[in-house]
């Protein structure tokens, strides 16, 4: 009976398939599983293929970051190694469990407000950053900036500013045409909450206060005359 040269590769490849399968087997003991898969090769003999999956490309995690790193691909961004990308995730993950009690007080320790911050509620407050070995999330300080500027707080009374609109002169007196009274008031340091709140997602921290400063009405003068 003659073997055609297509016989024997056939059988050849079956032979290695099988003793592939046999020496990799024994020393798949850390837990990763092994699939089987069976394919018709195109000269119509089956042949086995062993792929050893690790527990890590089933994890929640190596998922999420595989599906980053696609959509980083397709618009054209760095993709760090696979392995910075799931601690990136596992780092915004952290982020997302933190939870800030913010208590804000008037300058005489007066309680005005109490504000949960949470990440979820905020998630793009966490700024992505890549390159080719480095990938992390980090809290984006103008967007946290810009909540605290567009911010109002109950029982928080403002300063009022005032404007001199003109001057008017006899031989004994100056009087100043005005806008209205000067009075004093309260404001949040911004730049201040913004480092605290930072600090506080950054950490882990659950409670921190934020004091009102006492601030002065100020007075600007729009007229051509020089009052000192």
């Amino acid at each position: 009976m003659k073997h055609t040269r297509r016989h024997i590769l056939a059988t050849y490849f079956s032979l290695l398939s099988v003793f592939t399968l046999a020496f990799f087997a024994p020393r798949m003991q850390d837990g990763s599983t092994l699939r089987l898969l069976a394919s018709q090769q195109s000269f119509g003999v089956p042949t086995i293929l062993a792929e050893a999956v690790s527990p890590e490309t089933n994890s929640m995690q190596y998922r999420i970051a595989e599906r980053l790193r696609r959509r980083l691909f397709r618009h054209g961004v760095v993709t760090p190694p696979l392995s910075l990308l799931q601690n990136a995730i596992a780092e915004r993950q952290a982020y997302f469990r933190n939870s800030v009690r913010l208590r804000i007080a008037n300058s005489e320790e007066k309680e005005l407000s109490i504000i949960h911050f949470t990440l979820n509620a905020h998630p793009l407050w966490l700024k992505p950053q890549f390159s080719l070995t480095d990938a992390h999330f980090g809290i984006d300080k103008n967007k946290i900036e810009r909540f605290f500027r567009e911010f109002s707080i109950s029982g928080m009374y403002a300063p009022e500013n005032i404007v001199i609109t003109g001057i008017s002169k006899n031989e004994e007196t100056v009087r100043a045409e005005t806008s209205g009274v000067a009075k004093k008031g309260e404001q949040l340091d911004v730049a201040e909450s913004i480092t605290l709140l930072m600090q506080a997602l950054n950490n882990g921290e659950e409670n921190i206060t934020l004091k009102l400063k006492n601030i002065p009405g100020s007075v600007t003068n729009e007229t051509e005359e020089n009052l000192g």
